[in-house]
């Protein structure tokens, strides 16, 4: 009778060490999946020269869409930050581009890391 409760209880012992190393490693899984999509952010500081002899309105785009718009006269330089987030990868790719109302307009493509401020400097003209 005594093994029958031994090997019983050997059995019940081993059910409950499988139930919980199933619910760690589903644990993990969950916890991997999470930080996975996680928020990242960092900030784009963003200078731009006017190098023309005229009072610009210039538009500032990242990844096609406006971010906003400076107005600068000739020979002056201007600054925008902006916060950019992306979830699913350590890094992100932002092309930054400054449209002036006259002139060449000027861009440059960056790669973000979490926590970074990214210097981008353009000049127009």
């Amino acid at each position: 009778m005594q093994a029958y409760t031994a090997a019983r209880d050997t059995r019940r012992s081993l059910a409950v060490l499988v139930i919980v190393v199933l619910f760690l490693l589903l644990g993990a899984a969950l916890g991997y999946s999470l930080r996975q999509g996680a928020v990242r952010e960092a900030t784009l500081a963003i200078r731009v020269e006017n190098d023309t002899s005229l009072t610009q309105e210039i538009r500032i785009l990242a990844n096609g869409g406006e971010i906003g718009r400076l107005t600068l006269g000739p020979l002056d330089i201007g600054s925008l930050r902006w916060r950019v987030g992306w979830t699913n990868t350590e890094n992100a790719v932002y092309e930054v581009r400054a449209v002036p109302t006259f002139g060449a307009p000027d861009g440059e493509r960056v790669t973000v890391m979490n926590g970074a401020t990214v210097i981008v400097e353009l000049r127009v003209g």
